[in-house]
């Protein structure tokens, strides 16, 4: 298949779903926010989603990344077909393990998180939420392997229309925060058993095979870490903003970061159809170069995207809410940054699969990770949820910068055009000016010549790009 064919159908049609999947919630938002006057109530289910995002990782164990590193090494059917069964045998014994932890350790949890054990049930629900959910990870798994688009999609949106007509229901019936709790649950069960009735012959052929459980853990157990750092990014600036400034905040923290989360359908949709494109051309002769071309027009798009959407950040926000929560706006830009610098990241990063070099990722997401919290202690305290935003969006440049160092100079695997390095330099001066100043005329003037000129320059670099990754 022609390889941009490949690339850009999956980044649309992933995309498309993913846009349906972050409308829903976006349309949602403001009735969910009216119905949930007190910021602290959101701010209580924002920790309880924090705290399902942390079993992921510890769960998974890399091994659903792995899988499909793996899964593409050989072209043998009963190969495939063990190295699935394989994964999913090793994810059920850790979502098994985990889960008797984080229900016997519930008290533990609920004062490290809540700072009191009166949330104790909150951590039980967690650990339900977390085994269904990652459950429902394997069982996505084949679509993607497979490219099964449409059932993806489907299982998708439709996860995201059970659980806010489930949500919606409950919180008018005052369950408050509980009723997006068991809302997420309901709907997460119900997904689940439809599409493991579609997903479970792809396991059904496969055995248990010890020498590919340890080459999918060698792979994958040095991305754990990955993640948990990952998780830190994105959880910890909530649990010191609920520390020291108070649940109040968070929760506008939380609606400016859910706002924000729009930039996510770029970063889900390119990173869900990524995986499969690049393993599929790993060993053609020119992957290097494909990859940094990739990376530059990625550059660009990111760059023109973020410019545009920050001009509007105001508007939307008065728009969409009402009272505290349009105060939200303040960590919107940061937050909306983070994810598509992730998928500049995920880019280059995908050479530490090929070259099964996955310790840089720790390594670098660590480093990231201890800026990240230096700062918000050091933010937070001054300049309260916009402080948090900062130290979050500081720590994800410092993981690409570091990323660029290591597959542009140290192993030498990804090279740029010079004009890469004009761009980059034009548009770090840009967002700092930008985010000192909001907008003003200024700023308004500045980012629409950005968006001109930075488009002339690479209309053509755009068009030979596309020429170039043509099968010939």
């Amino acid at each position: 298949m022609n390889r941009v064919k490949l690339l850009v159908d999956n980044f649309l049609v992933y995309g498309f779903a993913n846009v349906l999947n972050k409308i829903i919630p976006f349309l949602m938002l403001p009735i969910i926010t009216r119905m949930l006057t007190d910021p602290s109530d959101y701010a209580i289910y924002d920790l309880y989603s924090l705290i399902v995002s942390l079993g992921f990782p510890l769960v998974l164990l890399g091994v659903y990344d792995s899988m499909f590193r793996e899964y593409f090494e050989k072209d043998d059917e009963k190969y495939k077909n063990n190295v699935a069964y394989t994964a999913l045998r090793i994810v059920n014994i850790s979502s098994l393990t985990v889960c008797i932890i984080f229900i016997l350790l519930n008290g533990v949890f609920s004062k490290l998180f809540f700072k009191s054990s009166s949330y104790s049930i909150i951590i039980i629900l967690c650990a339900i939420e977390i085994s269904i959910s990652t459950t429902s990870q394997m069982a996505l798994a084949p679509m993607r392997i497979q490219n099964k688009r449409r059932i993806y999609v489907l299982s998708n949106i439709l996860t995201s229309l059970l659980y806010y007509a489930i949500a919606i229901i409950l919180v008018y019936l005052n369950y408050t925060y509980f009723g997006l709790i068991y809302a997420n649950i309901i709907s997460s069960f119900i997904v689940l058993i439809i599409v493991w009735l579609y997903s479970r012959r792809f396991y059904a052929n496969g055995k248990f095979d010890k020498k590919i459980a340890i080459e999918l853990l060698k792979v994958g157990l040095p991305l754990m870490p990955t993640m948990l750092i990952i998780w830190v990014f994105n959880s910890m600036d909530r649990i010191m903003i609920s520390n020291i400034i108070g649940t109040s905040s968070l929760g506008i923290y939380a609606i400016g970061a859910k706002v924000a989360s729009i930039s996510t359908v770029i970063y889900t949709a390119f990173a869900t159809g990524w995986q499969h494109f690049a393993f599929t051309i790993m060993k053609d002769k020119d992957f290097n170069k494909v990859i940094g071309e990739i990376w530059e027009v990625a550059f660009y798009f990111i760059s023109v995207i973020f410019v545009s959407v920050f001009l509007f950040k105001d508007l939307i926000f008065n728009i969409l809410f009402k009272g505290a929560y349009v105060q939200g706006v303040k960590v919107f830009p940061y937050l909306f940054l983070a994810p598509l610098l992730q998928i500049l990241y995920l880019i280059l990063g995908v050479q530490y699969y090929v070259k099964k070099k996955t310790i840089y990722s720790p390594i670098i997401y660590s480093i990231g990770a201890v800026i990240n919290l230096m700062l918000n202690f050091l933010l937070i305290p001054k300049y309260g949820i916009e402080g948090a935003a900062v130290a979050t969006l500081i720590g994800f440049v410092t993981v690409l910068l570091l990323n660029l160092y290591t597959t542009v100079i140290k192993l030498k695997v990804i090279i740029f055009s010079k004009r890469i390095y004009i761009l980059i330099l034009s548009f770090m001066i840009l967002l700092i000016y930008m985010l000192v100043s909001g907008v003003n005329f200024v700023s308004i003037l500045l980012g629409l010549g950005y968006i001109i000129i930075s488009s002339l320059i690479y209309k053509n670099k755009v068009i030979k790009y596309f020429y170039n990754l043509r099968e010939k």
